[in-house]
C-alpha cells in the first residue's frame, strides 16, 4: 500500500483538530494554516487559532511527520551533551575531594610531589566521567527528539505531534515509546494516521500550562508570505539565513540537529572547578615540604655544614657536668611565649653541652646557641630533673626509630634546672613546629609511646 505524504497527513491533521476543538467556546470564527515559519526559522505545520470567550487567543500547533521524514520523530543519542555532562560532574567532585584531600592535609604536592598529584588529579576526571556515562547515561536527557525540541522554542496553548502509522515499527518501537515519554512528560498530544487516512488518537495534550513563562510567543507567517516579503524588502543577514532554512535540505529531510541544548553551564561549571582547584595547588606549592631523616642521615647533614658555623639542632647533655636537680620541675604549657627566656646569668658548672657525632660526642658550652635568630621552637616530649631518667626516655624513642634529643632549658634560663626530651629539629617557624607536633602525636601512639600530648617550647639565644 502507498505510505502517505506529509502533505496529506497536514490535511487530515487539520481537519482532527477542528472537531477536535469544535466544542471550546469562543468568539468568532476559527483559523486554520499550514506550513507557518518565523523569522528566525521555527516551523510549524500547521495551526488552529481562535478567540476564547475570555478574549485570548488560543492556539493549537501540531507536527506532522510521514515515513519520508520519520527522523524527526526518532531519538538520537546526544553524546557531546553526555560527554560534557559527565566532564562538569568529574570536574565538581573531584574539586570536592581535594579540597577534603588540603583540608586534612591528604596526599597533598608536598606529600606525593607535583607528578603524582597531576597524575591523580587526571584520574579522577576520567573515573569520575565514566561513572556519570554509566549512570545516566540513559537519562531522556540525551535522547534528542527534533519535533519534541522544536515545540520548546515557542509558545502554543496545546500543541501536537502527528505521525504516520508505518512510521514506526509497533507499539514496542523504541522510538515510539521514547517518543511517547517525551510526549507525556512535556504535555503534548499524539496522533496516529491510519494507512486509510483514519486519524486515531493516542495521547491528549495537557490542559495544564507545562513550562508557563518559558517559552515565547513567536510570531509565525506562511511559508510562501515569508519567502515574498524577504525578496520584496531590505532585510538583514539573519532573515535571509531564516529564509534559506525553508528550504528542505538534500534528502528532503530537515536540519534535526540545530535545536540541541548549548554547553555554556558545563563549561562555566568546569571553569570554576578548575580554577578552585589551582587556587588549591598554588597554597600547597607556598607550603614548605617537611623532610624526615633518620639518625645517620641527619649527623652526615649538620657535619657537612659545620664549616659554615650552621648550627646543629641535636644535643645532649655531658653526663661528667654536676647539675643541680630542682625538687619541683615546673611544666610547661603547650605554648607560652609570654614567658619570655632571657639570657641567664653565666655559670661555668651548668653551662656545657654534648653535641652527638659518630665519636661519642664534642663538648660545648651554651655559646653553641648564640647564632640562634630571633625565637624558636622545639616539640617537648617530656621533662625530667636529672639526666638519668631523661636518658632512659631517650633510648626508648631512639629504639623506636625516632629523632630524639635532649637538652638542659638551664641554658636559655638559669631558673629551668630541668632536661626536656624533644623530638625533631629546632623548627623557626610556630606553625610548622605545631603541624609537626601533631604529626609526632600520631606516632607515638601509634607506637604506644604516648602519655603527654606533644608540647611546643618557645627557645631564643641567650646571649
Amino acid at each position: 500500500m502507498e505510505k502517505l505524504t506529509e502533505n496529506i497527513i497536514k490535511r487530515i491533521a487539520l481537519s482532527y483538530l477542528k472537531v477536535y476543538y469544535k466544542h471550546r467556546p469562543r468568539i468568532g470564527e476559527t483559523i486554520g494554516q499550514l506550513d507557518l515559519q518565523t523569522q528566525s526559522g521555527i516551523v510549524s505545520d500547521g495551526q488552529l487559532s481562535f478567540v476564547t470567550e475570555e478574549g485570548k487567543n488560543f492556539i493549537a500547533a501540531f507536527e506532522a511527520t510521514a515515513y519520508d521524514t520519520r527522523n524527526e520523530v526518532y531519538f538520537q543519542k546526544q553524546n557531546r551533551l553526555l560527554a560534557w555532562d559527565a566532564a562538569a560532574f568529574a570536574a565538581i567532585c573531584s574539586m570536592v575531594i581535594i579540597g577534603l584531600f588540603h583540608r586534612y592535609n591528604f596526599l597533598t604536592i608536598s606529600q606525593i610531589g607535583v607528578f603524582l598529584t597531576c597524575f591523580s588529579l587526571l584520574l579522577s576526571l576520567f573515573l569520575f566521567a565514566l561513572l556519570y556515562r554509566f549512570l545516566f547515561g540513559r537519562l531522556g536527557r540525551y535522547r534528542y527528539i527534533y519535533a519534541v525540541e522544536q515545540f520548546k522554542k515557542f509558545h502554543a496553548d496545546e500543541q501536537w505531534i502527528v505521525v504516520e502509522s508505518s512510521v514506526f515499527s509497533g507499539p514496542a518501537d523504541p522510538n515510539f515509546l521514547e517518543l511517547r515519554k517525551q510526549c507525556i512528560l512535556n504535555g503534548f498530544g499524539l496522533l496516529e494516521i491510519l494507512s486509510d487516512q483514519q486519524p486515531r488518537l493516542l495521547i491528549t495534550p495537557s490542559r495544564e500550562v507545562v513550562f508557563e513563562k518559558k517559552r515565547r510567543i513567536a510570531q509565525f507567517f506562511q511559508t510562501n508570505k515569508l519567502r515574498k516579503r524577504v525578496a520584496e524588502t531590505s532585510v538583514s543577514k539573519n532573515l535571509q539565513k531564516a529564509a534559506e532554512k525553508i528550504k528542505p535540505e538534500t534528502g528532503g529531510g530537515k536540519n534535526i540537529r540545530r535545536y540541541q541544548k548549548s554547553l555554556w553551564h558545563q563549561l562555566t561549571i568546569i571553569s570554576f572547578a578548575f580554577v578552585f582547584i589551582g587556587f588549591i595547588f598554588y597554597r600547597q606549592m607556598l607550603d614548605r615540604p617537611v623532610v624526615v631523616l633518620n639518625e645517620n642521615e641527619n649527623r652526615e647533614r649538620f657535619q657537612n655544614l659545620d664549616n659554615q658555623r650552621r648550627e646543629t639542632d641535636t644535643f645532649e647533655i655531658d653526663l661528667k657536668n654536676k647539675v643541680p636537680k630542682s625538687k619541683k620541675p615546673q611544666p610547661y604549657l603547650k605554648i607560652d611565649e609570654t614567658k619570655a627566656m632571657e639570657p641567664p646569668a653565666p655559670s661555668a658548672s651548668k653551662s656545657k653541652i654534648n653535641v652527638a657525632d659518630k665519636q661519642g660526642g664534642i663538648d660545648y658550652d651554651c655559646s653553641r646557641f648564640y647564632n640562634l635568630v630571633g625565637v624558636n621552637y622545639i616539640l617537648a616530649d617530656s621533662e625530667y630533673a636529672d639526666f638519668e631518667k631523661a636518658a632512659a626516655r631517650l633510648a626508648i624513642l631512639r629504639k623506636a626509630k625516632l629523632e630524639a634529643n635532649c637538652l638542659w632549658l638551664g641554658c636559655f634560663d638559669a631558673g629551668d634546672d630541668v632536661f626536656v626530651v624533644y623530638l625533631d629539629l629546632i623548627f623557626e617557624d610556630k606553625n610548622a613546629a605545631l603541624k609537626m607536633g601533631d604529626e609526632y602525636d600520631k606516632v607515638l601512639k601509634k607506637n604506644k609511646l604516648w602519655s603527654n600530648p606533644i608540647s611546643v617550647i618557645p627557645i631564643k639565644s641567650p646571649k
